[in-house]
């Protein structure tokens, strides 16, 4: 693969993420420079998996984009030519590059089942599905973005948990301040419309759970190995986010360049004394 096809597979991913997800772009970015292409690819594959459900029209559609992503991984386990998509080539990049390939392979494959519960519509019952959904979501993702950030860390289980709890609250976070991953066409079901669809007594229950979780992890949890940083310190958003949402100030936190700024200033700050 040409370097110029790198470039603008990695300029692919790194729009995609930037536009969809937002805070993991921004943590991405204080990544050691040989670490940001991966990074950003693995997210950039999220995004792709995590928006199919809002972007066909029934479920048998969405499960063939399933299998399509499926069949491109096992091309690249195989050492196929991966197929002409800039994330699929920015994932054959990384697989080839990572000691731990197989655990990354399975775990994106693990990351593409979790969307099953997404091609039909249904409803949140309780604050507790809204979590589980949610850690499902980020759950392997987040085991990746360790793995590529630094391939010898072994993170005990129940410090994994907690950080994939963490994320998830981000997650949750953000899918309540930004718009649906797609453009809204699509008439299956989504984490984004789900939510948007809750009653105002189960967000309000999940507001307070939110905070109480939130509280209760980042005053417990030790500090971070430095090198898994990048992916976690997006988490330390969650409570500007919380703050706004306890002000019922939803809006002003959409899309402004000033809240950017703010985020950009958090984040170094973190990353700056390595807590979340």
């Amino acid at each position: 693969m040409s370097e110029e096809r790198k470039t603008q597979n990695y300029h692919y991913c790194r729009n995609l993420v930037r536009q969809h997800a937002e805070d993991l772009y921004l943590g991405a970015q204080f990544a050691p420079a040989d670490k940001v292409t991966g990074l950003i690819a693995n997210y950039a594959f999220a995004v792709e998996v995590h928006r199919i459900p809002d972007s066909v029209s029934e479920p048998p559609l969405g499960a063939i984009r399933q299998q399509w992503w499926r069949d491109a991984l096992q091309e690249l386990v195989d050492g196929k030519t991966p197929r002409a998509h800039p994330v699929v080539e920015a994932l054959q990049l990384l697989h080839t590059q990572n000691a731990r390939a197989g655990e990354l392979y399975k775990n994106w494959l693990k990351a593409i089942d979790a969307i099953d519960d997404y091609l039909e519509v249904r409803e949140f019952q309780s604050v507790s599905d809204i979590l589980q959904s949610a850690d499902k979501l980020m759950r392997d993702v987040t085991r990746n973005a360790f793995l590529i950030l630094d391939e010898a860390e072994l993170v005990e289980v129940d410090i994994l948990s907690s950080y994939i709890r963490l994320v998830a609250i981000s997650f949750i976070l953000q899918q309540l301040f930004s718009q649906k991953l797609s453009d809204g066409n699509g008439q299956v079901d989504s984490f984004s419309a789900r939510l948007e669809r809750c009653s105002h007594d189960l967000k309000g229950e999940l507001l307070s759970t939110l905070v109480a979780e939130h509280t209760q992890l980042t005053s417990t949890l030790a500090k971070p190995a430095t090198s898994l940083m990048p992916a976690l310190v997006p988490t330390t958003l969650s409570s500007l986010y919380l703050r706004k949402l306890r002000h019922g100030k939803v809006q002003e936190i959409q899309g402004t360049p000033l809240i950017s700024l703010r985020k950009r200033m958090k984040l170094f700050y973190s990353i700056l004394k390595g807590v979340i």
